[in-house]
């Protein structure tokens, strides 16, 4: 975050100069057009005046530098958001199945066989297992799988 807000000083300080060169763009090409300054003196404001639209140039360049160094941290940052939500999501799909076992047999019913057993608690684990290993298995198989560490942004 502290390079970033550098490079948006850097180029606050560029656009200040760009703005601070345009003036004396348009002054010397009024110098150069006037008949009465002489024919060396015109040689010589042509070429300061090449050399500052060159830096102009240059100075343009740096800015659009200092833009696309901008977005590719905005985008580098949208990545690695975008990664951390779908690991989050995986994490929830994952668990989801107990979740759901655990809702339906968690609501107290009389008539549930199954909780009267004594298997019932090696039950649940093995269907929440089974149901758990088939969404990894589905999910692995047809989904993205896990977000790499370092992907191409």
């Amino acid at each position: 975050s502290r390079g970033l807000r550098r490079i948006h000083q850097i180029r606050q300080n560029l656009e200040s100069v760009c703005r601070a060169i345009k003036p004396f763009v348009s002054v010397l090409t009024h110098v150069i057009e006037d008949d009465a300054i002489c024919p060396g003196v015109t040689l010589y404001l042509r070429d300061v005046l090449d050399d500052l639209e060159c830096s102009d140039d240059d100075l343009r360049q740096l800015i659009d530098d200092c833009k696309a160094v901008d977005a590719d941290a905005d985008k580098f940052q949208d990545n690695q958001m975008n990664r951390t939500l779908y690991l989050l999501t995986v994490i929830s799909a994952i668990f989801l199945p107990a979740q759901f076992l655990t809702g339906l047999w968690g609501m107290n019913f009389v008539d549930m066989p199954e909780l009267q057993k004594s298997w019932g608690y090696e039950m649940f684990w093995i269907i929440a297992g089974v149901m758990t290993f088939s969404l990894l298995v589905l999910f692995f198989c047809f989904g993205r799988g896990l977000p790499r560490r370092h992907e191409d942004y």
